[in-house]
């Protein structure tokens, strides 16, 4: 029962070594207008009235159109004593992209300096400084916080304006996170069919190189180490099995083939006599030591040679 048992664990260890699992790495943007291509959900704006969504003919800053991710963005600007200005947003993933436009040389209604800190969490973890340089009017795709040591669960970012040194112009574009997904792989000669992307930004020398998302697939043959070590458990077993099994000495083997010649009555007979024998003996004391031992010696053998005499002429082959 027990090595029956054994081979059971093995078999479903030996399952298991052929189950692979593809650990794959995607990247998910979240847009500015239209939040989260999975969830949908849409990042939140505080204080709501101090924010404008791109383009609009009545705002000061006019980046163009066809370079902005979706064509989107999301304006504010922040002057010194008023109330901080914050994008939040939550997300599932190991790493984290912020993109923002930078106006660089702009008209002069308005001021372009950028001054942002960043909370991942609730904790500060950076901040993101730039003057005005006057050329290029706007800088796009800018990544001004990037952070790609996080653990794979959920966590909450925000982008705050809170500058107490002069007027900070903010144009949020996107955000992109990257999320682990596990999945057994089941082998398949399908075609598969990309989904298609409204926008793909052009690349920059300062963008992060790992922006296009890249599936990563990290095959784990957990099972067959378990299988390995399911084997050695069931050798290890079969011979403590082999171990425990009854031994027959020497003596009980050539008593058991000596009396396998004689006929069962006559087998049964010896078997007794030597019985009554050994009984007389233990109880005169016969099996103790010194002389009486030495006489004890020689009663058994007198009794041997009586029995041999009395029975063995008895058999007829």
């Amino acid at each position: 029962m027990f090595i029956t048992k054994l081979l059971g664990i093995c078999f479903l260890c030996f399952l298991a070594a052929g189950r692979t699992v593809a650990r794959k790495q995607r990247n998910v943007t979240i847009d500015d207008k239209y939040g989260d291509e999975s969830t949908g959900i849409v990042p939140t704006y505080l204080p709501s009235h101090a924010w404008s969504s791109g383009p609009r003919e009545d705002l000061s800053a006019k980046p163009n159109v066809s370079i902005a991710y979706n064509g989107t963005w999301h304006d504010s600007t922040h002057w010194v004593n008023n109330t901080e200005a914050i994008v939040n947003f939550g997300f599932t993933g190991v790493a984290i992209y912020v993109y923002c436009i930078i106006a660089n040389a702009p008209p002069p209604l308005f001021d372009a300096f950028a001054d942002y800190n960043f909370l991942l969490d609730g904790d500060f973890v950076g901040e993101y400084r730039h003057d005005v340089e006057r050329e290029p009017d706007y800088l796009y795709n800018v990544p001004v916080y990037v952070n790609t040591t996080m653990q794979n669960m959920f966590h909450n970012f925000s982008i705050v304006v809170n500058s107490t040194e002069k007027a900070v112009l903010l144009l949020f574009d996107y955000a992109t996170y990257t999320v682990v997904e596990e999945e057994p792989v089941v082998p398949s000669t399908s075609a598969r069919t990309a989904a298609p992307t409204i926008y793909s930004p052009p690349p920059l020398a300062d963008q992060p190189t790992n922006n296009t998302a890249a599936n990563v697939e990290v095959i784990v043959q957990v099972g067959a180490a378990l299988g390995v070590l399911a084997f050695f458990i069931l050798v290890g077993a079969f011979i403590f099995h082999l171990s425990k099994k009854p031994r027959i000495s020497v003596l009980q083997g050539a008593t058991l083939r000596y009396m396998s010649h004689v006929p069962k009555n006559l087998a049964t007979s010896i078997y007794r006599k030597i019985v009554r024998t050994l009984s007389r003996l233990g109880e005169s004391g016969g099996l103790a030591g010194d002389n009486k031992g030495q006489s004890s010696i020689a009663q058994v053998r007198s009794k041997k040679k009586e029995t041999e005499l009395d029975y063995l002429p008895q058999y007829v082959p």
